[in-house]
């Protein structure tokens, strides 16, 4: 990696990296590899888990708090500043696509997490945990 001073009209100079030889022959070697996942740690899934010990109203406090924070981040990820190419302009059509790609992947979590938790609040509300495993597992036959 090398770095160099490029100084820029709106803001102090900024480095910027280059990629060297090497270190892109090691960057293509390690890229056409496949990865192991690291295993997820969530501190929300964990509390969720132990949520037994809290009330109802409790669970909803921590679930409808955590619905506004990923509703928050998903309007600054769909309308925000990342969403309008800044320095992309001068990546090829390819390096965009792959690079937005990382872009979209963020914004369907986010979405599939929050609609999840919706329906969590919503089961909460029928007090489906009145059923068990059985109100919690949905789109599963009842055993």
């Amino acid at each position: 990696m090398e770095a160099n001073r490029r100084h820029l009209s709106t803001r102090k100079a900024a480095k910027e990296y280059n990629i060297t030889e090497a270190g892109r022959t090691e960057l293509r070697r390690w890229l056409g590899q496949p990865r192991p996942e690291p295993p997820t740690r969530s501190p929300f899934l964990i509390q969720l888990f132990f949520s037994g010990e809290l009330t109802d109203d409790e669970v909803l406090t921590v679930l409808e708090e955590k619905a506004r924070e990923l509703r928050g981040t998903l309007e600054l990820y769909e309308s925000g500043s990342v969403t309008r190419p800044t320095f992309s302009k001068e990546m090829s059509k390819r390096e965009q696509f792959f690079w937005y790609l990382t872009l979209d992947f963020g914004i369907e979590s986010l979405r599939f997490t929050l609609r999840w938790i919706e329906g969590v609040v919503d089961r909460l509300h029928r007090k489906e945990h009145e059923r068990g495993m059985n109100g919690a597992l949905t789109g599963r036959s009842e055993e």
